[in-house]
């Protein structure tokens, strides 16, 4: 195991119930469920909950991330599963870490998807616009229509340097290296926020896989 021979703080995670609402379509065109929380219970912009549906026989749950908040709820990124029906209630776990927090200061966000679609960037998108901020994106896959104050970037280079926060939702962390990516010759002033996948069967920690080392130690 990764955590071997460590101590490890496992972070503890409310257990909720969520109404499936409707089946509906993502701002991104997908598929997709609009879920019913309590305010506090909803989670921000990449912040995943665990969801399993109580009755069946999955062996794991399954991570659901919002592509839209809405006051009473989220719309997630995608449809899992035909077999979560609208009426019927999730067994929740989360919401699983601490999201996107742009800097309040903040006045130009990219937001960047690599290797991947942008859905799970999407609520930053609302925020900037509610906050009437400057926000361009940029993909190495398909874009979907977006409001139209938003700006699709077609030089990464230029937005690197005009931004002053980064949002960066990245498939395969191994895939490139920060340095590597920004350029030898770009310093940004933005803060960066990176999303990226780790494996977490049961949300809980219960065996240590999901255990990543920290400067804290072992998480």
């Amino acid at each position: 195991l990764p955590c071997r021979g460590a101590r490890v703080s496992i972070q503890r995670m409310r257990r909720l119930l969520s109404r499936i609402r409707a089946h509906t379509l993502s701002p991104g065109g997908r598929p997709a469920l609009r879920l019913e929380l309590e305010t506090d219970d909803i989670p921000a912009a990449g912040q995943p909950l665990l969801a399993f549906l109580p009755g069946s026989m999955a062996p794991l749950r399954t991570p659901i991330f919002p592509s839209q908040i809405h006051s009473d709820g989220f719309t997630s990124t995608e449809l899992p599963t035909t077999d979560w029906t609208v009426g019927t209630y999730l067994d929740l776990l989360g919401p699983i870490g601490s999201g996107f927090s742009p800097p309040p200061q903040s006045r130009r966000w990219v937001l960047l998807a690599l290797g991947r679609t942008m859905d799970r960037l999407l609520p930053l998108v609302d925020e900037a616009i509610d906050r009437d901020l400057a926000i361009a994106v940029y993909s190495d896959g398909p874009v979907p229509v977006l409001p139209p104050q938003v700006e699709i970037g077609a030089s990464l280079e230029d937005l690197i340097e005009w931004s002053d926060y980064i949002a960066l939702d990245l498939h395969d962390p191994m895939r490139v290296s920060l340095p590597g990516f920004l350029g030898n010759d770009i310093q940004p002033a933005a803060r960066i926020e990176l999303l990226t996948d780790l494996a977490l069967p049961c949300g809980l920690g219960v065996c240590g896989a999901c255990a990543i080392a920290s400067r804290h130690g072992w998480k």
